[in-house]
């Protein structure tokens, strides 16, 4: 397994990269995790790539749900932008509706300013309906790569549906955990190649 950690702005970042290749940085991670500033994305994603790594960023406007204000999906598809600008490889980000579903429209228009980035759906779904068949093959079809689902919400055996629907719609699911043991664990009994530490 690749153990991919979530660390915040750049302080940490060249103590991390001499042990792992992929990095996720983002600002305010005690609340969940915003968007880094420009200046941290642009000396991030140098020194990650001169140092042959690979680069994510956490594209959130603001702590708390994934339900955004037209206002604050414009400033998301800006920073999006601005990532792609400065070459990030990965970008991580969801947007829902009111009604606890995945706001296709917002979806949309946040992946086409995420163009030529790999897109990861962020760990919505302890506050989202449960994903159907549909839901993953949309996800697919419009361009998202990897969801990210929280091992620390649920039972672990709950997370196997999950695993098995997003990986026929050719999604790969990636477990997300504050415990390495866990993670490890998690990723070798269900066969998964990537976990996130964070």
């Amino acid at each position: 397994m690749i153990e991919v950690p979530i660390i915040e702005n750049y302080t940490t970042l060249p103590e991390i990269i001499t042990d792992h290749q992929r990095v996720i940085i983002a600002d305010n991670l005690t609340a969940g995790g915003t968007t880094p500033s420009k200046g941290v994305m642009a000396e991030s994603t140098l020194y990650v790539h001169d140092h042959d790594g690979s680069i994510t960023f956490i594209i959130k406007p603001r702590q708390g749900d994934y339900t955004y204000t037209d206002t604050e999906l414009k400033i998301m598809e800006a920073d999006l932008l601005e990532a792609q600008q400065l070459g990030a490889d990965e970008v991580i980000f969801a947007a829902t509706t009111a009604n606890h579903e995945i706001d296709a429209e917002a979806m949309a228009n946040l992946i086409a300013a995420a163009g030529g980035m790999t897109i990861t759906l962020a760990a919505i779904w302890a506050s989202v309906s449960t994903p159907d068949f549909q839901t993953f093959s949309q996800l697919a079809d419009s361009g998202v790569e990897h969801v990210l689902f929280d091992l620390d919400t649920k039972d672990q055996d709950d997370w196997a549906g999950f695993i098995s629907k997003a990986s026929a719609q050719q999604l790969i699911p990636v477990p997300v955990s504050k415990d390495s043991k866990k993670l490890s664990a998690f990723t070798a009994q269900h066969h998964l190649n990537l976990g996130v530490l964070g």
